[in-house]
């Protein structure tokens, strides 16, 4: 248990922990303290092994995101961990109705013009459960 998970936390200080430059130059700051993550890590790690049976989300809602001023750059890890796609579905789904709004008799819609289509058909509600009375009232 002393060492369990040591090296893939090196492996995020080496990503997270360090101040980075962008192809455009732009600088960006680390995002955790080196150091500070080293020090959670000792805690948080006993405190994983005692709780096995909670799931990521919810160890993170019960144990980090209430003391996320005592485990600062534990908090910001759990949070990238938590929004990071897992698959890469999401971006295959968006191809796909990028293929069906951007089709030969569309070829010559603005850019905007298919974000805005591609966002509707992604995210609007389907004809059935669409309120039209609804939209005509607020409209």
């Amino acid at each position: 248990m002393v060492a369990y998970g040591d090296v893939s936390i090196e492996s995020l200080i080496g990503f997270y922990g360090e101040a980075k430059t962008d192809a455009n130059g732009q600088h960006h700051e680390a995002i955790v303290d080196k150091d500070e993550l080293k020090s959670e890590w000792t805690f948080v790690k006993h405190l994983m092994s005692e709780k096995r049976e909670l799931d990521i989300s919810e160890f993170y809602q019960e144990y980090i995101m209430p003391a996320a001023e005592i485990y600062p750059s534990i908090s910001k890890l759990y949070t990238i961990l938590l929004v990071m796609p897992t698959t890469s579905v999401e971006c295959e789904r968006g191809f796909s109705c990028y293929n069906v709004v951007k089709t030969d008799q569309r070829n010559n819609l603005a850019v905007t013009s298919v974000n805005q289509l591609m966002m509707l058909r992604i995210e609007a509600p389907t004809v059935e459960k669409f309120d039209f009375e609804k939209a005509f009232n607020e409209w």
